[in-house]
């Protein structure tokens, strides 16, 4: 504060102002995913319910992560590592993560404790609503519709944050059975 005054009542009183200038928010992006990426991860992910609990438990959700086969250097990542519990963290926390939208689909405040949570697979292939009201199909719907993109969301951005694409290999030779 610059604060000036003399008997001269043209002297005018100056401040300055300190206040730092606010942070711009970091933007945060999340990885683009195509519907047929999101289709494709769904159908693996319903082919991995072996015990057709409508669900999928730690171990069926290790195996559905070992079974993308697109790209396929996913799959060879996932051979690493033998069951949930020796996944990076951070896949074993989005299944928990997954597992309990189950609270906000209406399921009650159990089904996401302990270790028998499990990623439902409702609302994420259609014909689910076969016995619902055209009212309750249609809230029920939209409900599904962002539990399936959120399960599309997560997994393609747990997919590219924590898989490093495989770098690029030599450019083809002048000879087709010769090595670069």
């Amino acid at each position: 504060l610059d604060d000036t005054t003399t008997d001269d009542p043209t002297n005018v009183i100056t401040t300055t102002d300190t206040t730092p200038e606010p942070e711009s928010e970091p933007t945060i992006t999340a990885p683009i995913y195509t519907a047929e990426e999101c289709d494709g991860w769904i159908t693996s992910l319903v082919s991995a319910d072996v015990d057709s609990s409508n669900g999928l438990s730690e171990s069926e959700y290790s195996s559905f992560l070992s079974n993308i086969e697109d790209p396929p250097y996913i799959a060879e990542y996932f051979k690493a590592y033998d069951g949930f519990d020796n996944l990076p963290w951070v896949f074993r926390v989005v299944h928990k993560s997954l597992a309990c939208h189950c609270e906000k689909l209406g399921l009650g405040e159990e089904c996401c404790e302990g270790d028998n949570a499990e990623v439902l697979l409702n609302g994420l292939s259609d014909g689910n609503n076969d016995d619902a009201t055209t009212s309750e199909a249609s809230s029920r719907g939209i409900e599904e519709e962002i539990y399936k993109d959120l399960f599309c969301q997560q997994i393609a951005y747990v997919l590219t944050r924590s898989i490093p694409s495989p770098a690029p290999t030599a450019g083809p030779s002048g000879s087709p059975t010769d090595s670069p």
